[in-house]
């Protein structure tokens, strides 16, 4: 559903982390965390977008974990988490 990496830097490419396959799922929800485990973005809007910012302030480059739930318009349920790199 997520991309492995994406680079918030201005430039006009991979900008903003960007869920694949939109137009399927029904309902969403996406969070991401530092390596602390302090959450950085949370959305149940799936049009929403992660800019790579924290209050305002860009993150810096490493990784940073995901979790993504929800259900598709085929009824399939899914639940995932992993590590997204964010880079400049």
């Amino acid at each position: 559903l997520l991309p492995s990496a994406f680079t918030p830097n201005g430039d006009g490419i991979n900008d903003v982390l960007d869920v694949f396959d939109r137009r399927s799922t029904q309902e969403f929800t996406i969070q991401i965390f530092n390596r602390w485990g302090e959450l950085l973005f949370e959305s149940n809007d799936i049009n929403e977008r992660w800019d790579g910012t924290y209050k305002g302030k860009l993150v810096n480059p490493g990784q940073y974990v995901y979790r993504v739930s929800g259900v598709f318009t085929n009824g399939f349920e899914f639940d995932e988490s992993g590590s997204i790199a964010v880079m400049r």
